[in-house]
């Protein structure tokens, strides 16, 4: 279990090699598709995701919630339904910066780790990969850390990401 993150990474890696779409990049319009599988594997209700920034610390609750119902043989090894967990975890982020910080999405090679949202001024906007969020890694780092037992850090990804906007604005 100590190394869950890591082998959900080469889990989600070898599907990509593999062509399965769920190793795919998130795009801004099929978000709302992986939201709602999201929302169907952990239960959480429509109505309460309004795309705010707080709305992130009731999807933390809901992501633990969910995890603690799991028997143990559901959580030893990464699944496709834990790579769906993460995708949704990206795309629900990404919207939230996309509606709250004028985000701009953007893939690299088709991959669902390397999908990003882009906070800052177009102006400033580049091809570089340290320009943006890196929704696929912020959310495997999220699944992972509630099933080591630890704090998401979905909300706390929120904020670093407008501190980082904020700081391009000076």
């Amino acid at each position: 279990m100590a190394y869950y993150g890591v082998e959900l990474e080469k889990y989600i890696k070898d599907l990509h090699v593999g062509g399965n779409s769920l190793a795919s990049a998130i795009s801004s319009d099929a978000a709302f598709k992986d939201i709602e599988k999201l929302q169907s594997i952990v239960g959480i209700p429509s109505e309460k995701l309004d795309f705010s920034p707080k709305s992130l610390i009731l999807v933390e609750e809901y992501l633990q919630k969910y995890y603690f119902s799991l028997e143990d043989a559901d959580i030893q090894k990464p699944t496709e339904k834990a790579v769906q967990i993460v995708r949704g975890i990206g795309a629900y982020l990404g919207k939230v910066l996309e509606i709250n910080l004028a985000g701009q999405w953007r893939s690299y090679n088709d991959e669902l780790l390397k999908t990003q949202v882009i906070i800052q001024p177009r102006s400033e906007q580049t091809n570089s990969r340290k320009k943006g969020l890196t929704l696929g890694n912020s959310a495997l780092a999220t699944w992972a850390r509630v099933v080591y037992g630890e704090k998401p850090g979905l909300y706390k990804t929120y904020n670093q990401a407008t501190k980082k906007r904020m700081q391009q604005r000076i």
